[in-house]
């Protein structure tokens, strides 16, 4: 497939790799350097990478246009697949109490929006 491994410190990942997802001719890949990477498939080249704040969690998902993964920074997010680009970011919901900051547990004007649990409930 590739030359070299996906490894933290190769010429790919600044960081170790996390779960991949595969799609066409891309691999889609988050890295404990706190980036998401879109992989070229067939030379294992860089084709984009989107600074984070966290590490990602758990293997991304994905539409025709779109891949979609959360980091510890408590964000999903939308890239669109060939581009990279934002599509838009939403903050994950978390159980009360559970990380989340003492000054939003009293407040009722701040609420996380729910995750959906598949791409189409979105």
């Amino acid at each position: 497939m590739w030359p070299t491994a996906l490894r933290c410190g190769s010429d790919a990942l600044g960081g170790p790799p996390n779960e991949i997802l595969a799609l066409d001719d891309r691999v889609y890949v988050g890295a404990k350097d706190h980036f998401f990477y879109c992989l070229m498939a067939r030379d294992g080249r860089v084709d984009w990478r989107w600074r984070i704040g966290g590490d990602i969690v758990g293997v991304a998902t994905s539409d025709e246009n779109n891949v979609y993964f959360v980091a510890q920074d408590n964000v999903l997010r939308a890239l669109n697949r060939k581009s990279g680009g934002q599509q838009w970011l939403r903050a994950a919901a978390v159980p009360a109490g559970v990380g989340v900051p003492s000054r939003w547990r009293d407040d009722s004007r701040r609420r996380p929006v729910a995750i959906a649990s598949r791409v189409q409930d979105l």
